[in-house]
């Protein structure tokens, strides 16, 4: 997951801290990417039941969270 969140970022914001990144768009884009991606594999167990696993997601988010989705089945 990480080797693909960071494919897809500017080689120069990279530097980690921690767990994230020192730059903070950087590492709020991981946050992202991190819930995004776990949500997008939790998708199937959910979709029969009660709920939306995208319930606590802004409206950008679920777009990205599709999109990852769809990349990730490809």
């Amino acid at each position: 997951m990480r080797d693909r969140f960071e494919a897809s970022q500017s080689k120069d914001l990279l530097s980690r801290s921690n767990d994230g990144y020192l730059d903070a768009a950087t590492d709020r884009n991981w946050t992202i990417w991190q819930l995004a991606w776990n949500t997008a594999l939790s998708r199937e167990s959910h979709r029969n039941g009660e709920g939306s696993p995208f319930s606590t997601l802004t409206a950008e988010e679920v777009e990205f969270v599709k999109r990852l989705y769809n990349d990730s089945h490809e």
